[in-house]
Parts: C-alpha cells; sequence; structure tokens
C-alpha cells in the first residue's frame, strides 16, 4: 500500500515545526514548497506560514 501525498495544509505544518525547532532553513521551506506544491512562501513566522500559489488564486495559512 502506498502513502498518501500530503495535503497542503499538513505540508506547512510539518515545514513550519521544522522551521521553528531550527532543523530547516527558510530558503529550505521556500524551495520545497515551489518544488513540491508549487506555492510561494508569504510569510514564516514563529506562530504562523502562509503560502499561495504561483497564479495568487490559491492561499493557504496555519496558525499555530
Amino acid at each position: 500500500m502506498a502513502v498518501k501525498r500530503a495535503t497542503e495544509f499538513e505540508a506547512l505544518t510539518v515545514l513550519h515545526t521544522l522551521w521553528k525547532s531550527n532543523n530547516l532553513a527558510t530558503s529550505e521551506v521556500k524551495r520545497l514548497l515551489k518544488e513540491e506544491f508549487d506555492l510561494e512562501l508569504v510569510v514564516l513566522a514563529n506562530g504562523s506560514i502562509t503560502a499561495e500559489s504561483t497564479d495568487k488564486q490559491q492561499k493557504f495559512t496555519i496558525n499555530q
């Protein structure tokens, strides 16, 4: 059985957690979002992460 691909929200949660714990650099968060989900990082702060599609049609925000 194959592993299901993470949703954008799941990916944002994991990337934010890794970034916040200093296990992932901001540049890596940007790269992974672009390569895997075609999203651009908009906000990366201690309490939130926001990314949007390159066409600006979809926006994803997680507040922790």
